[in-house]
């Protein structure tokens, strides 16, 4: 099956990785992916650097290099064909922009500029057998639909980002979407995982001391508020090619579409 992956230099689109390229050589795995494209504006994939596919290996990797997340011309689409599902991983935190204006444009028009062009995929779905494309949105545990005036600002635009989509999905069938709600994510059992983001996100004494100090007294005092990245990962890609179908549970919300980080755990096989 044919994924679209963005975000792939970060954390989560960094896990997404390690997990497709672990699954696509497991004999258990039913739905595997055999080919993934991925969209980044730098090509240079750290886990990709660290960790290149073998010459033996059953999947195809494409890094497609994208520069504008506002335009897809029919060239790209065209590389993009047969696509069945995407995790969109790319994203920013709310302390790394200088304006609210930016952090929209990154986190909401680029999401809804994709889903819109990527209606426009030939052939999409092909791989199950019908002709509509899962999007799996990441978003984050904060995200609201009724912000507050203390909810912060990540917490209010995702929460938008996440009705808009969801909203687009029921307009029209081409597209099925799940937004799903990470909470701390901790590639603490993925080493492969650690030794190709933490050079770029470790990258000062005061995200050390976060990782080493208080990363663990989160995990004993709220690990139901942890994402551990294999099973977080596992979790996505299935969304991605799966039957696309609202999901079922007392901690899923929206009609069965928004995976809260409670059920990102339970889905994941975690307590």
């Amino acid at each position: 099956m044919h994924l679209i992956l963005t975000g792939a230099t970060g954390l989560v689109g960094t896990s997404v990785l390690a997990h497709v390229i672990a699954s696509s050589s497991a004999s258990s795995t039913s739905r595997k992916v055999t080919k993934l494209s991925i969209l980044s504006r730098n090509t240079n994939i750290p886990y990709l650097q660290k960790f290149p596919l073998t010459a033996t290996s059953p999947l195809e990797i494409n890094v497609i290099q994208h520069k504008d997340f506002e335009s897809y011309p029919s060239e790209l689409l065209k590389r993009l064909e047969g696509a069945d599902g995407v995790v969109w991983a790319l994203g920013v935190s709310q302390n790394d922009v200088q304006t609210e204006a930016e952090y929209v444009q990154i986190t909401k028009t680029y999401a809804e500029k994709a889903a819109e062009a990527f209606k426009s995929i030939p052939n999409k779905g092909q791989g199950r057998g019908d002709d509509a494309l899962n999007f799996v949105f990441v978003s984050g545990n904060g995200a609201t639909w009724k912000p507050g005036i203390f909810t912060p600002l990540f917490g209010r635009v995702k929460g938008q980002t996440e009705k808009s989509l969801l909203e687009m999905g029921q307009a029209d069938g081409a597209l099925r979407f799940y937004n799903v709600r990470p909470g701390a994510v901790d590639p603490q059992n993925e080493l492969d995982v650690q030794e190709a983001i933490f050079p770029k996100f470790l990258n000062t004494t005061t995200k050390k001391a976060l990782w080493h100090v208080l990363v663990p007294i989160i995990r004993v005092a709220y690990q139901r508020g942890m994402s551990p990245t294999k099973e977080m990962a596992t979790v996505m890609t299935d969304l991605a090619l799966g039957d696309g179908q609202p999901l079922q549970g007392s901690d899923i919300e929206n009609e069965g579409r928004t995976v809260t980080t409670i059920a990102l755990r339970r889905l994941g096989g975690l307590s």
